[in-house]
């Protein structure tokens, strides 16, 4: 295997540890962030879009001396908080070069972060992608025509399969109908060819997020279980939230011609945060034959807020907000 080819492997093992990483310290960080703000606790993550793998180990950070370094376990391994940003980094800002013992190095704090947060499942799948990538190491000295690159070694495949197989037994069943729920909802959005594509990675929680172009600024599609509804919303996090949601609440009426119908327009006094909102009620999320419609609901909402918000809010400026006699804190 030339080199080339072994560094986009071995980037590509590191990005998969990167996005179990994720899916495994999100119910913690929500946790953790919910039991100090409830349910504000968006507002206080790092970064003003989605919660990607960057943000949730910088919120760790940003957070650790008030919340998380009272967790004797996470206190333990913070230096892989740190290192498991390096690996985030590495693969976001790939420029063609990844050496062996870099990747597991990157795996092996990955790892060790999931270990220490309780994600038993997603640690394991690590630990599956440091031994393939070992593995892989190991073999990098092919025999004379043997074409690795298009024909990878059984033992890479199976721990591969084997980690996959760990990371699913290890959900929950809420947490794997949620993951099937965004799954299928994703090819919705494929099939509609609109501005929202359905290339996310579906995550085991009750909502997903979307980029809408502009950072600070998310559409978040949302199963509620307990009040039997669904929601598709334009999600404002920003330090001049409030700013934003008065100007486009000033072009109202416009923008509910263009969209079509009413909107649910939520500034939420005393929040940093504010959004714009549909929600479908009497629906149950956990009904897989009702999911057609319940996506056909979503995807089309999501692709509606795309199209009459995404134009809009690239041209805010929070200085043309002078307000109604409300600061932009309210």
């Amino acid at each position: 295997m030339n080199e080339e080819t072994s560094a986009n492997a071995a980037k590509a093992r590191v990005q998969r540890g990167v996005d179990a990483l994720r899916a495994g310290i999100a119910p913690y960080v929500e946790r953790h962030m919910r039991s100090r703000f409830d349910d504000d606790w968006r507002q206080y993550a790092s970064g003003d879009g989605p919660l990607d793998a960057q943000a949730l180990l910088k919120t760790l950070l940003a957070n650790w001396s008030e919340l998380f370094c009272h967790d004797p376990r996470l206190r333990r391994a913070r230096s892989f908080v740190s290192l498991a940003l390096d690996a985030r980094n590495a693969v976001a800002h790939f420029a063609g070069e990844m050496e062996a013992r870099e990747a597991l190095r990157h795996l092996d704090a990955m790892r060790e972060l999931l270990a220490a947060v309780g994600a038993d499942a997603q640690a394991s799948a690590l630990a599956a992608l440091y031994e393939e990538q070992r593995a892989a190491d190991d073999n990098s000295e092919p025999a004379s025509g043997v074409d690795v690159a298009s024909k990878p070694n059984d033992q890479s495949r199976s721990l591969a399969r084997s980690a996959r197989a760990v990371a699913d037994a290890g959900l929950s069943e809420t947490q794997r109908w949620q993951r099937n729920y965004w799954e299928t909802l994703h090819k919705v959005l494929d099939t509609l060819d609109g501005p929202i594509a359905g290339d996310r990675i579906p995550q085991p929680e009750n909502w997903m997020d979307y980029a809408v172009g502009r950072t600070g600024f998310s559409l978040i599609a949302t199963v509620r279980r307990p009040l039997a509804q669904i929601r598709a919303e334009l999600s404002i996090q920003t330090a001049n939230a409030k700013a934003f949601f008065g100007l486009l609440e000033r072009d109202k009426e416009a923008i509910e011609s263009d969209f079509g119908e009413l909107l649910d327009w939520q500034r939420l006094p005393g929040k940093k945060a504010s959004r714009i909102a549909l929600t479908k009620n009497k629906v149950d999320p956990t009904d897989e034959e009702d999911w057609p419609r319940q996506h056909r609901w979503l995807a089309g909402k999501l692709n509606a807020l795309h199209r009459v918000f995404s134009p809009r809010i690239v041209k805010l400026d929070a200085a043309d907000w002078r307000g109604d006699d409300r600061a932009p804190e309210d």
